[in-house]
């Protein structure tokens, strides 16, 4: 994550916009979208998103 505080800081930010946007309760609530993020990261193995969302 450092690399990208240092290098991407504009990208980590806008990351991090877009993830906020998702996240927003809609016709979807939070928990329910927190849920389809955990099993997209576990059935693709991206590790990252696994430990940041379990």
């Amino acid at each position: 994550m450092l690399l990208l505080n240092e290098m991407l800081a504009e990208t980590l930010e806008a990351f991090g916009q877009m993830r906020n946007s998702i996240f927003k309760d809609g016709y979807l609530d939070f928990k329910t979208k927190e849920l389809i993020a955990v099993v997209f990261s576990v059935l693709r193995m991206y590790q990252f998103c696994i430990d940041e969302y379990s």
